[in-house]
């Protein structure tokens, strides 16, 4: 027997394996058009899609209409007819004209935020009516705060490219200084007709160079493009709108402009395409230099997209203002909150804000008349002064600087002269006003402050109407020992009260009203009687006073025990009636208490003879009463 060696016995496996993997291969391709005539004949259709990869695999995709279509093809689909309406579905609607914001986010967004406010809804119906007219169905959808707040889910697109317009801006606004001080650097002596006799027949010149003329070109080109940004940025207000307010009448079915939109656009316009136009003349360039600092307002819109009052803006309105009006969110929202928090840094801020922007408006339209008085440190110092103290020895001369001089005072009265019109005699009230207003904020009274004041104020009140009580008991005992007094004397003189008579009159005349004594001849008696009445008047008023500081003032602890106090009151009361004979509970009022025949019928039927309606009255008259005792020690803690 010939034995293979084991070498050899792999070969002819492996070669066997081989043989089987070509033929399987064979009769695999001979038999894919065989399995895929029939769903080919289908994909033609449009219902199954088809895609071989290679001989071994099949890419198959099949719908569940193809399938029922194909094993029963007398079937007939039912044919759905819906009404053709003029603007998009809600669903469409979302991703509307809004090209890059991605739809399945959105929509995603939308289905968590339905869920919760579906969870604040419930939580709050018994608090809120949620429909109108009392029936079912019905509530708060997120359209409903997107038409309070706008669309959030495009906050991300607004902050960037508001912040691209703002960086364009302040770009443009640099290269403006910059080819100012460049002109400045080159500038000549020529003459001014209208200051020669106060400047000696000579007035510096700004020099034209090509240079200047190039970063006016630039200037240029960039307000072209800030131009561009921000009808951009309200192409999105009009699509945001649109989609949002889309169903409504007054819009139609692709976006539409609105008068407010159309305003605001115009304003922005106006105030960013100032700026110094190549191959103009002098005043208009620097006029123009100077009022590029308007664009500085962006910085507030910036602050607002970052602001986290804006940012959690739905968040607010879920948890705060879902049943109610909710306020506006705009720029000056942020600024407001940031005063409340802290005043004085924000007093701060504006302040070296606005320092540099008059100073260089100042330095840049005097120094040209002026060059040795309006140097940079003394145009800071101008400003400061102007914004602060409004008195320096100086003034701006022509119409430019004091038109920038008006510009830092928000009051103009009683000009000294001409000369000096917007300098002397100034008020500005904005940093003024602001600064009171933080400085208030910072020494001002706290709540636990203002609780103090509020009980030193009714003790004050109180030792008033004390002190004037005794004062009136004690002119009214002075009085009536007095009269007692002089009735003495009158009795061991004469035995007796007098008549009054024409040639003596009497001491004393008594009136039927008690306590009351008319004094006639006597100077002591009258003197006590005027400070008795007297002192009964002081009393009133102080007791007037009492009245309107417990009104003015108010106090949460002493209005806390005085619902308290009714509460015990009530509830004492309510302990107060008569008790049930079988439990010992509290009776309603009229009933009468029941026969020991009816005793489980009656005790099943009335609810006030119920043992737990009692001990959850004790429960809570304690509660009570721990209360009041920390409240007291509270008050006795501020006394």
């Amino acid at each position: 027997m010939v034995v293979a060696p084991p070498s050899s016995t792999k070969q002819q496996s492996v070669a066997t394996r081989k043989e089987v993997l070509r033929t399987s291969s064979k009769t695999r391709r001979s038999m894919a058009p065989h399995l895929l005539r029939p769903f080919r004949r289908v994909s033609r259709d449009g219902h199954v899609k088809v895609k071989p990869v290679k001989a071994r695999s099949l890419s198959l995709a099949i719908h569940r209409r193809s399938i029922e279509q194909f094993f029963f093809p007398n079937r007939k689909r039912p044919v759905v007819v819906r009404a053709q309406s003029a603007y998009p579905s809600p669903s469409k609607r979302i991703s509307l004209f809004l090209g890059s914001i991605n739809r399945k986010e959105k929509i995603i967004q939308r289905f968590i935020l339905h869920m919760q406010l579906g969870v604040l809804m419930r939580q709050t119906t018994h608090m809120h009516s949620i429909t109108k007219g009392g029936g079912g169905g019905g509530g708060i959808q997120a359209r409903d705060l997107e038409t309070r707040i706008g669309d959030w889910t495009l906050d991300k697109l607004y902050r960037q490219k508001n912040l691209y317009i703002c960086i364009n801006a302040l770009m443009g606004l640099a290269l403006a200084m910059w080819e100012l001080q460049f002109s400045w650097s080159h500038s000549t002596v020529g003459p001014d007709s209208d200051w020669s006799a106060t400047n000696g027949g000579s007035v510096r010149a700004l020099g034209i160079t090509s240079f200047s003329t190039i970063l006016k070109l630039i200037i240029s080109l960039s307000t072209v493009v800030l131009l561009i940004q921000v009808v951009d940025l309200y192409r999105l207000y009009v699509k945001e709108n649109h989609a949002i307010w889309g169903d409504s009448a007054e819009f139609g079915p692709g976006p539409t402009w609105t008068a407010s939109l159309l305003t605001s656009l115009a304003i922005e316009i106006v105030v960013l395409m100032v700026h110094p136009v190549p191959f103009l003349e002098e005043m208009v360039h620097q006029a123009a230099s100077c009022l590029m600092f308007g664009r500085l307002y962006l910085l507030a819109r910036v602050y607002r997209d970052h602001a986290a009052i804006f940012r959690l803006r739905k968040e607010i309105v879920q948890h705060r203002f879902l049943h109610s009006s909710s306020p506006v969110f705009n720029w000056a929202l942020p600024l407001k909150v940031a005063f409340e928090q802290s005043p004085l840094r924000l007093l701060v801020v504006l302040f070296f804000a606005a320092l540099p922007v008059f100073s260089i408006s100042i330095y840049v339209l005097e120094r040209q008349y002026q060059p040795d008085i309006f140097t940079f440190a003394n145009s800071t110092w101008f400003a400061y002064s102007q914004l602060n103290i409004h008195k320096v020895s100086f003034h701006a001369r022509t119409w430019k600087g004091r038109v920038a001089t008006a510009s830092m005072v928000a009051l103009v009265s009683r000009p000294t002269s001409s000369q000096v019109a917007l300098t002397d005699g100034c008020q500005g009230t904005l940093f003024e006003t602001m600064l009171v207003v933080a400085i208030l904020h910072k020494i001002g009274l706290r709540d636990k402050d203002r609780l103090m004041l509020a009980y030193i104020q009714r003790n004050e009140a109180t030792h008033a109407v004390q002190h004037a009580a005794r004062k009136a008991i004690r002119n009214w005992m002075r009085w009536k020992v007095a009269v007692r007094q002089l009735h003495k004397a009158d009795r061991d003189g004469g035995g007796g009260l007098r008549r009054p008579s024409a040639l003596q009159p009497p001491a004393l005349l008594w009136s039927s009203k008690p306590f009351a004594v008319v004094p006639v001849a006597d100077g002591r008696c009258r003197k006590h009687e005027a400070s008795f009445w007297n002192a009964i008047e002081k009393f009133r008023q102080a007791r007037s006073g009492q009245q309107l500081v417990e009104q003015a003032v108010n106090n949460p602890v002493l209005d806390k025990l005085h619902a308290l106090e009714e509460a015990v009151i009530k509830i004492r009361a309510k302990l107060s009636q008569p008790t049930c004979s079988i439990c010992g509970g509290a009776q309603r009022p009229g009933s009468v208490a029941p026969k020991q025949t009816h005793v489980v019928a009656t005790a099943a039927d009335d609810e006030a003879c119920m043992m737990a309606e009692l001990e959850g009255l004790k429960r809570t008259v304690s509660a009570l009463e721990k209360q009041r005792a920390v409240i007291q020690s509270l008050l006795s803690c501020v006394a």
